[in-house]
């Protein structure tokens, strides 16, 4: 455009001139050395490459009266083709330089407002649409921890309320019936007096009995009885005596038929004594399927 301006210096201005961001400088020393070095290595070709500016110096040099001998002249053109060079080109490029700065600065900064407002635009329609779901998802969540709670209160009852031990009581001990019959042996007399036994109107709970003794012909003893049944089928009644009559006791096992067996002696001071009263063997067996252990006591 302006033909003073060095092609190095024209290319240089218009790469900085350049609307693409990417195409410029990215630093006004990168810029710089786009202008110095060249305006050196075009220096140093031209008083080789080029005779005019020789001539031009020999004209210059004719003008001017001689002083010096040809040798002298020689040395004397050399180094004023240096500083014609360095003093031609040094005022251009610098004023040109600060027009181009004052250019650039005004290109970059219209060129970096109008990027920063874009990115600016961009920016805030971003965080509009981010807002928007960063508020919905942390809700739900939320709802769904109490959901979890409840089942876990109704369940830890449920096991505490379990009722086992009312069904083992009745089993761990042995159910009696009404009343059972058999035979009794004292063998307190010699021989020994045969007869027969019964335990009638028994009733029971849990583990305590009791009920009415009898015997036959032969001996004597009748009277209410009081006893217990343990759960290893083991049984034991007291009948009650009078003031001639000392209290019989009597023990046993009961077996899985539901018979009833054992021994029995006289009873004084919560001992047995064969000496104050008889004492022998029982036998008996159920003679009512009836169970007395829903009567009360």
């Amino acid at each position: 455009m302006i033909p003073e301006i060095p092609q190095h210096v024209a290319d240089a201005i218009e790469r900085a001139m350049s609307i693409n961001s990417a195409d410029r400088f990215a630093t006004v020393e990168e810029f710089w050395q786009a202008l110095e070095p060249d305006s050196l290595l075009e220096e140093e070709p031209e008083p080789v490459m080029i005779a005019e500016p020789v001539a031009m110096a020999d004209e210059h040099t004719l003008a001017t009266p001689p002083v010096a001998p040809i040798s002298e002249e020689l040395l004397h053109n050399e180094t004023p083709q240096v500083r014609v060079h360095r003093t031609l080109r040094r005022p251009v490029p610098f004023a040109l330089v600060l027009a181009v700065l004052i250019l650039v600065g005004l290109l970059a900064g219209v060129l970096f407002g109008i990027n920063g407002w874009l990115s600016s635009a961009r920016g805030v329609s971003v965080v509009k649409g981010s807002s928007i779901p960063a508020a919905k998802q942390p809700a739900t969540p939320v709802a769904t921890l109490p959901q979890q709670a409840t089942p876990v209160a109704t369940h830890s009852p449920t096991p505490i309320s379990t009722t086992q031990p009312t069904p083992i009581s009745p089993a761990m001990y042995p159910l009696l019936v009404v009343s059972y019959s058999g035979e009794i042996s004292d063998q307190f007399t010699n021989p020994s007096t045969d007869s027969t036994m019964t335990l009638s109107t028994i009733q029971q709970s849990g583990s305590t009995i009791h009920g009415y003794f009898s015997v036959g012909q032969g001996l004597i003893g009748n009277g209410n009885f009081t006893g217990s049944v343990t759960s290893g089928h083991k049984i034991q009644f007291l009948v009650s005596g009078n003031g001639w009559i000392a209290p019989l006791f009597f023990q046993g096992t009961v077996q899985q038929n539901g018979t009833l067996s054992g021994t029995y002696c006289s009873q004084q001071n919560g001992q047995c004594n064969k000496a104050i009263g008889g004492f022998g063997t029982w036998k008996i067996t159920p003679s009512d399927t009836k169970r007395a252990i829903h009567m009360s006591t």
